[in-house]
């Protein structure tokens, strides 16, 4: 028996999105005639003792460290932390069950995931197809040596096989859609922001029309990498349908970048429109990848919301991340998205490399100047494995560690002049402001 298994709290704090990858996982395997349960503690919250007793019954466990809406950011807190204690207790209690480990953490530093000895079997990259080729061979006791990318433990030590960087992000399966029946739609939910108060938005899903991100900022690591691939408007509509069938009329398009081949998105509003879904949607992308074309056809398509990583308004600091944007491209940016009236939310990052106080007080000015929608969305620059950010922070601060969660140590502190005390007095100050905006 297989189960796919993802440990308490590995989500947002206001909202919880279904398990994308999971459920294209229990789809795949389905297709291959093979069940599998999908058992997200982050839906029932059992306690470490109750997780024991359900996971007793299955011989394959595949934990997942990082759910799709979570693999770029990746946990370096207590959600990390908290992954590999249940993995712990799961192999110590069941040491003759198959563990498998996926997600970005073994991808980006399998050997941290090695050296914690939990795991039977540790997939690097994306992790859909190549977890359930792995498990078929699990199950009809074929040999693994030849799946590539993958850590595997031999009794003695751990093994790997040979790396593909074309496995480590393939291409997108036309024929693959989220099995919806493994999961309870019921337990996951989506959120508004209204009035400084997150909304629980139910009958709420994600989807998925495109993976990679050309855009080579320092800070940010790639789980999809560079590479865009898309799925074809067919698929992507066809999975609308199967949203309209189990009663969703929300979702989250999760794709890094979805409006970086302007066509293609023109092209699927436009679809969507004749389709007469009536749907209400909300995306994520950059301020220079979007025009007023596009904008009123996503409106009129159901778009009410798009998320943007502004990140700095100093372009000495964006220049520095790579971001490959400027002040005057947020200003031409945030003028255009108000004059179509579709609600809008920036991201912001305080403790950038180039950051300086001036930047900051520059920050806090042209939020409250430009009267930017924000929703406390303020956050600390960290540095992550597998990015160039981290890069600079090993040779600045010898004694980084080789752990996730000690990575917090650094917040904000790398190649910049700023303190800690900046940074808390900066995001204070930025908090207030948009509390007196909301009220």
């Amino acid at each position: 028996k297989v189960c796919l298994f993802i440990p308490e709290y590995l989500s947002g704090l206001s909202f919880l999105q279904p398990p994308l990858g999971l459920m294209s996982i229990s789809s795949i395997l389905s297709k291959n005639g093979i069940s599998c349960d999908v058992f997200d503690n982050r839906v029932w919250h059992y306690s470490e003792q109750q997780q024991l007793e359900l996971l007793e019954q299955y011989d394959i466990i595949l934990v997942n460290s990082t759910p799709i809406d979570q693999v770029q950011n990746y946990f370096v807190d207590y959600r990390y932390a908290l992954t590999i204690k249940v993995t712990k207790q799961i192999k110590n209690r069941f040491p003759e069950k198959r563990i498998v480990f996926c997600g970005s953490h073994g991808t980006v530093r399998r050997d941290l995931i090695e050296k914690e000895k939990i795991a039977n079997y540790i997939l690097q990259g994306e992790y859909e197809y190549q977890s359930a080729e792995l498990i078929k061979c699990l199950v009809n006791n074929d040999l693994v040596e030849s799946l590539p990318n993958i850590s595997y433990w031999n009794g003695i030590s751990y093994q790997h096989t040979n790396t593909s960087e074309e496995h480590l992000h393939p291409q997108l399966d036309e024929n693959i859609f989220p099995d919806y029946s493994c999961i309870d739609l019921n337990g996951y939910y989506g959120n508004y922001h209204y009035k400084g108060v997150n909304v629980k938005k139910e009958h709420w899903s994600i989807l998925m029309t495109s993976r990679g991100c050309p855009f080579k900022c320092i800070f940010c690591y790639k789980f999809f990498g560079n590479r865009i691939r898309r799925y074809s408007l067919e698929h992507v509509l066809c999975e609308m349908h199967r949203m309209k069938e189990h009663k969703i009329d929300s979702f989250f398009i999760i794709d890094q970048l979805f409006t970086s081949d302007k066509g293609y998105v023109k092209e699927l509003c436009l679809q969507m429109i004749h389709e007469n879904f009536d749907f209400h949607w909300s995306c994520q992308t950059r301020i220079d990848q979007i025009d007023l074309e596009l904008l009123l056809l996503m409106k009129q398509a159901g778009c009410n919301g798009i998320w943007m990583g502004v990140e700095s308004v100093t372009d000495g600091v964006l220049s520095l991340n790579q971001k490959g944007t400027t002040q005057a491209q947020i200003v031409d940016c945030v003028k255009m998205v108000k004059s179509v009236n579709i609600n809008f939310n920036t991201f912001f990052m305080l403790g950038m490399p180039g950051e300086t106080v001036q930047s900051l007080s520059d920050m806090y000015s042209f939020i409250s100047e430009n009267d930017l929608p924000c929703t406390k969305s303020f956050m600390v620059c960290t540095p992550r494995y597998g990015t160039k950010m981290c890069e600079m922070a090993q040779k600045e601060h010898s004694d980084i560690m080789d752990d996730f969660y000690m990575l917090n140590k650094y917040k904000g502190l790398v190649n910049n002049s700023v303190s800690q005390n900046d940074i808390e007095k900066t995001i204070l100050r930025l908090s207030a402001l948009v509390d007196n905006k909301d009220k």
